[in-house]
This record gives structure tokens, C-alpha cells and sequence, in this order.
């Protein structure tokens, strides 16, 4: 993505106090293999995180998943770096002196397939558990929005897994893009059913989760990049209709054999109890079943819950009764054993 030397001058970093550096929002991209587009977009754009830097100054890298662009003149990368588009390289291949760093996240705002201008559409986001997606030469008319993979944001040039990869160059610029699997680890799910909610605007859902309160949805959407995790077991008391503050009663508790119910909008003067379902609770939104659901959500936060039929398995919970009885008399049998033995004066 190149400038012409005096458009190069012009551009440079402006270091601001307490601010990091201010970047030109001069962004060049590729829109195909064949044709390149240089779009200058009306203001700068503060990017805390962004760094350019001499060829005696050690570059660090963002968090998250970054570009790195060098001037093909100025400061090229070097040789071993310029393969194919698309290929993986070494991580110093977008950590190279004279490179200039750009953030996923700054530019964004939150959503996978968002917009740098017109036509310039590019996809980074989480695609699997540890696994970090990239596109570009993307085509739709849905852009920004949280897409769940590149395909979806209509790329045809996409890259898949971590570490630093050959990106599509602009004349007189090499790009290269660097891919954070580690941000994309799946949080890991607690002990029986949970909620799992995201901030909608620093880390929303990805959109086909977000479907009417009360449907069903894939298991992926309750473990999402950026969702906290709360353990309904580590709330409710060992009571399924209980208490969350003034006004706030969920139920949450085995309604049948393998089948696990949850309710919200619950009146009742008598939580927190152990009710039966979540009809007992006062509920009026009502959900049975195993898996992810969508769930009410609250002004700034995606909630979905996740329904734990397992755990509510009559015969896998006899089973366990049973183990612990047998343990229990078990171990009852062996202490009478002993005492009767040192009764008979019997030496073990």
C-alpha cells in the first residue's frame, strides 16, 4: 500500500502526549489480485495502539490480531518475507524494522466485517477455538456487522490460523497480516447450565446468534470470543427459584428426567425456594431443554443461557447415590472389621 514519497512525508506519524501516535487514516486496500485502490479518508484516526517506529526502535506488538505494512522503497521487508499471498512466514516478518503496525481492533469497532471506506470491506475475527480468521476482497451489503466467518462477509481471499501471513500488496507497499489464535481461545464452561454474556459493543455476539428470546442456537454462541461465563450453581443457593437482587428472580433447576428448565420475568413473594419449575417460580418467559438459547437481554449486554439436560439425568444421578452408599458401607464394614479384630486381640 504505497505513497509517493512527498504523500509519504506527509503522512508520517504525529506523536501525541499521553496518546500514543496519531495515524493517517490514509489506508490503502486491496479490493482485487488484479486492481489496487489507495482511499484517503477525510481525518486521522487515533489509534492508541498503532506504532511506527525507527529502524532503532524495537517494535511491539499490539494486542489481538494486527496488519504491518512496509514502504516498498523506504523500508522494505526483507527478502524472505515476500513470498505469495496468503502464505505463512516468520513472526519477524511482522515485526521487521521500518514496519508500521495497525490494530484490527482500533479499526473495527467491535465487528468482524466491517467497512474502511467504500468498497473496502475486510473480515478478522474468531473462526474456531483457537483459530483466527482473515479476508479480504470482500463483497456484501451487510458491512459492519459481526459476521461468524469470512465467507459470510463475502471474501475470496481468506487466511485461517495464527501467527504472520503474506497479505495483499498496494503499489509501492508490502502487507502482511498477523493472526492471534490465542485471542480466540473458547472460554471454558462451568459445571452444569450457565449464562453467557457479551458486551454489544466492545465484543458483540456474532450475528446469526443473535435470533428472537427463547430460540435455540448453536452451542458456539454461549462459548463466543469475549463472553463471560456465570455459573448458575454459583448463584441460585442450591434453590432453582432464587434471588439475583430487588425485582430479579430466574428459575434454573431439573424440570424432568435429562430435561433442564429456565425462566426470567418471574413473580413471587416467596424466592428464594426450590420450585418445582418455572411455572412455581412465576415465570413468564419459560425455556426447557438441553444447549444454547438466547436469552432477555439487558441494555448494553447479549445474554444467552446454557441448559445442562445431562445434569439432570435421573439414572446417572441414582447411579451416583448408589456409589456413595456402596463406598459408605463399604468403608463402615472395614472400621467394624478392625475394631472387632482389636476386640479379639487379633493383630492385623
Amino acid at each position: 500500500m504505497a505513497l509517493s514519497k512527498q504523500e509519504y512525508k506527509d503522512s508520517s506519524p504525529i506523536k501525541k502526549p499521553n496518546s500514543g501516535y496519531l495515524v493517517p487514516a490514509t489506508l490503502a486496500y486491496t479490493l482485487s489480485q488484479n486492481q489496487k485502490m489507495i482511499v484517503y479518508l477525510s481525518s486521522f484516526i487515533i489509534l492508541s495502539s498503532a506504532v511506527s517506529v525507527s529502524a532503532t526502535r524495537a517494535l511491539q506488538a499490539p494486542q489481538g490480531s494486527y496488519w504491518a505494512t512496509y514502504n516498498a522503497t523506504v523500508s522494505s521487508a526483507e527478502a524472505k518475507c515476500l513470498v505469495a499471498e496468503g502464505e505463512k512466514v516468520t513472526d519477524s516478518c511482522c515485526l521487521g524494522t521500518g514496519a508500521s503496525l495497525l490494530p484490527h481492533e482500533a479499526l473495527k469497532g467491535g465487528d468482524s466485517c466491517f467497512s474502511l471506506g467504500p468498497g473496502l470491506i475486510p473480515f478478522s475475527g474468531c473462526v474456531g477455538d483457537g483459530v483466527a480468521g482473515y479476508g479480504e476482497n470482500c463483497v456484501t451489503d451487510k458491512a459492519p456487522f459481526n459476521a461468524a466467518d469470512a465467507t459470510e462477509c463475502g471474501c475470496s481471499f481468506v487466511i485461517q490460523g495464527s501467527g504472520c501471513y503474506k497479505a495483499n500488496d498496494l503499489p509501492g507497499q508490502q502487507w502482511f497480516v498477523y493472526l492471534d489464535g490465542d485471542s480466540c481461545e473458547a472460554p471454558t464452561p462451568p459445571s452444569g447450565s450457565y449464562w453467557a454474556t457479551y458486551n454489544e459493543t466492545t465484543g458483540p455476539a456474532v450475528d446469526t446468534c443473535l435470533v428472537s428470546e427463547g430460540e435455540k442456537v448453536a452451542d458456539s454462541c454461549c462459548l463466543g470470543t469475549g463472553a463471560e461465563l456465570l455459573s448458575h450453581e454459583a448463584l441460585k443457593g442450591g434453590d432453582s427459584c432464587f434471588s439475583l437482587g430487588p425485582g430479579l428472580i430466574p428459575f434454573s433447576g431439573c424440570v424432568g428426567d435429562g430435561v433442564a428448565g429456565y425462566g426470567e420475568n418471574c413473580v413471587t413473594d416467596k424466592a428464594p425456594f426450590n420450585a418445582a419449575n418455572a411455572t412455581e417460580c412465576g415465570c413468564s418467559f419459560v425455556i426447557q431443554g438441553s444447549g444454547c438459547y438466547k436469552a432477555n437481554d439487558l441494555p448494553g449486554q447479549q445474554w444467552f443461557v446454557y441448559l445442562d439436560g445431562a445434569s439432570c439425568n435421573v439414572e446417572d444421578a441414582t447411579e451416583a447415590t448408589t456409589d456413595d452408599k456402596s463406598d459408605g458401607n463399604d468403608a463402615t464394614f472395614a472400621a467394624l472389621t478392625v475394631a472387632l479384630c482389636l476386640i479379639a486381640g487379633v493383630v492385623l
